[in-house]
C-alpha cells in the first residue's frame, strides 16, 4: 500500500469511528494483538455485545503468535520494544495459567 493509499484508509476509518488511529508500530500491533487475547481469556468485554467469554484454545493461539514474534524480529527491536514484547509475552502467558487453572 502506497504511503498516500493509507493516509486516505487511514482518514476512511478514523471518519468512521470517529476516533483518531494511532500510527501504525511494532508496539501498536502487538498491543492489537495482546487485546485479543485478553478478550479470548475472558478479561476484556467483546467490543460489539459487551459480553465476556472465554476461550484458552484461542487464547493461547493469539499469545503464540506474539512469542512468535518476539522470537522472528529478535535483534531487529530496538530496547523499548524489545522489553515490551517480551513483557507482553510473559504477562499473557501468567494470565493464561490463571485462566487454565483457577485456584
Amino acid at each position: 500500500m502506497t504511503d498516500e493509499a493509507a493516509k486516505k484508509n487511514k482518514k476512511a476509518w478514523s471518519s468512521q469511528t470517529d476516533q483518531p488511529l494511532p500510527e501504525p508500530s511494532f508496539k501498536v500491533h502487538v498491543s492489537a494483538l495482546a487485546s485479543q487475547a485478553l478478550l479470548h481469556l475472558g478479561i476484556f468485554p467483546h467490543p460489539a455485545t459487551g459480553e465476556t467469554s472465554r476461550n484458552l484454545d484461542q487464547a493461547r493461539f493469539v499469545i503464540e503468535m506474539i512469542a512468535m514474534l518476539e522470537i522472528k524480529t529478535a535483534g531487529n527491536l530496538d530496547e523499548a520494544e524489545q522489553a515490551f514484547v517480551s513483557h507482553m509475552v510473559r504477562d499473557l502467558r501468567e494470565k493464561l495459567a490463571a485462566a487454565a487453572n483457577p485456584s
